[in-house]
């Protein structure tokens, strides 16, 4: 088969390119019921499932999710309302669209600033004279 994408481009990572954090294993759903009825509550959206969609998203794409949801949460959490992949909405972006959704390596932004950030990622790509 082809090989795992990195980005939304055709270009792997380069192995031992990426230095971040390595993956810690995630608290258990059953062991926060609290924070998931509270934010149920607010949102009507279960933030441990919004996780796991993310991870299973990410992982379609060859892109690792090296975030807990301890992690994961603590970007989100003031953003959580407006998380949405459509148009006005906020989405976790990586930085120039490569590596692994990790600390360090993200941020919250809208749907635009995204799709900017991939735009300029295979632009960049293109001048070096790299498939995109």
């Amino acid at each position: 088969g082809s090989p795992p994408r990195s980005c939304h481009c055709t270009l792997p990572i380069a192995p031992g390119s990426y230095t971040g954090t390595p993956r810690l294993k995630t608290m258990p759903a059953r062991l926060f019921p609290e924070l998931r009825a509270r934010v149920i509550a607010e949102t009507g959206r279960d933030p441990y499932s919004q996780y796991a969609a993310h991870k299973a998203s990410a992982a379609s794409r060859g892109v690792g999710l090296e975030l807990t949801f301890e992690q994961w949460w603590s970007l989100w959490e003031p953003h959580f309302a407006m998380r949405s992949n459509m148009r006005g909405g906020m989405v976790m972006c990586r930085k120039g669209d490569l590596g692994p959704y990790a600390m360090g390596n993200v941020y919250i932004g809208t749907t635009k600033q995204n799709g900017v950030d991939k735009s300029l990622a295979c632009k960049a790509k293109k001048a070096a004279a790299m498939a995109c």
